[in-house]
């Protein structure tokens, strides 16, 4: 499923998904159910940069934003990810702080 985020890579875009428990060392944390325009993009993925993720967050669906990414797992595949997300906040059925903010200005990072 993780191929639909090829046609995003390198594309700063918001994304929304289920936080989920921050690894043990810390520097990880997986967000659960991720989707990109409403559309399932991908089962889970495990992003660092939790210093944008509160604790009280876990559980929650949130939106954010991030830049689709290839990159080598540590078996030596390939696979398609996010990287160096940011601005994340709970998501509210009526309102979401980011629809204001973002106004859909994807970027392609170099």
């Amino acid at each position: 499923m993780r191929k639909k985020l090829g046609k995003l890579i390198g594309i700063e875009e918001k994304y929304t998904g289920v936080l989920g428990e921050i690894s043990n060392d810390g520097h990880n944390v997986v967000i659960r159910d991720v989707k990109h325009k409403g559309k399932s993009i991908c089962d889970h993925v495990w992003v660092s940069n939790t210093k944008n993720f509160k604790e009280e967050l876990k559980g929650e669906n949130v939106t954010f934003i991030a830049i689709a990414i290839t990159y080598t797992d540590s078996r030596g595949f390939r696979k398609n990810g996010l990287s160096k997300c940011h601005s994340i906040c709970k998501e509210h059925d009526s309102y979401n702080v980011l629809t204001h903010d973002f106004k859909h200005h994807a970027r392609r990072v170099k």
